[in-house]
C-alpha cells in the first residue's frame, strides 16, 4: 500500500508543484519600536528581502506553501550587520477567484554582527549605552502568520503577510509584515 501511494505522488507531484518568487519590505515591530528621538513608532521600513516559495499541493481548495526569506536591514547602525533569514509554513484558502487568505506558522532568524564597539542610543527622555557584538550573534523567534495575497494578472501578486512574533507570549508579543509582490513560475 505504502509503494502504491508513493508512485501515486511521484507522477501527481510534478503537476501540482509550482515555485514563485518573491520581493518586497519587511517590516519588524510594527509600532512598537521606537523610530525618531519624538518617540515615534515604526509604521514602514525599508529592509527588502527576496524569498522562494512553493505551492505543493492542494486540497479542499487550500495549498501548502513553505517559503524561505533573506531580508537585509537597512536601518541598522553603521557599526552592526542586521539580517534576517525566515522560513514560513503556510497554507493558501482560495477566498475568491482574485484573493487568497494565507495562515500558517514561522521560523525567524535574526543575524547581528558588529565591531564590538558601543552606541549611545535614546532611551526616553535620556540616553543608554547598548553594546554591539563582536562576532555573529543569532536569535530565533516563532510567528503565527496571517495574510492576503491578491492576483493582479495570472503569474503576479500583491502580498501583505502578517506575522504575530512570540504568539504565546502576553509581554513581548508584538507585530511584524511583509508586503510583497510575487510572481509564479507556474505555466
Amino acid at each position: 500500500m505504502k509503494l502504491k501511494t508513493l508512485v501515486l505522488l511521484i507522477f501527481l507531484l510534478p503537476q501540482s508543484v509550482y515555485p514563485s518568487f518573491n520581493f518586497g519590505t519587511y517590516v519588524p515591530y510594527f509600532l512598537k519600536s521606537q523610530s525618531d528621538k519624538e518617540a515615534g513608532t515604526t509604521k514602514f521600513a525599508l529592509n527588502p528581502f527576496i524569498s522562494y516559495d512553493y505551492h505543493l499541493f492542494t486540497m479542499r481548495s487550500q495549498k501548502f506553501t513553505p517559503e524561505a526569506g533573506f531580508v537585509y536591514h537597512f536601518d541598522a547602525e553603521d557599526s552592526t550587520t542586521h539580517q534576517t533569514i525566515f522560513l514560513l509554513y503556510n497554507f493558501e484558502y482560495n477566498w475568491s477567484e482574485t484573493v487568497d487568505l494565507r495562515y500558517g506558522f514561522g521560523t525567524f532568524l535574526n543575524r547581528i554582527s558588529g565591531d564590538g564597539s558601543t552606541l549611545t542610543l535614546n532611551n526616553g527622555s535620556s540616553t543608554s549605552d547598548f553594546y554591539v557584538p563582536d562576532e555573529l550573534q543569532t536569535s530565533y523567534t516563532s510567528s503565527f502568520n496571517l495574510g492576503l495575497k491578491i492576483n493582479v494578472t495570472s503569474n503576479w501578486f500583491l502580498r501583505l503577510d502578517t506575522q504575530i512574533m512570540r504568539f504565546a507570549s502576553s509581554t513581548r508579543r508584538n507585530l511584524s509584515y511583509l508586503l510583497s509582490v510575487s510572481r509564479n513560475q507556474m505555466e
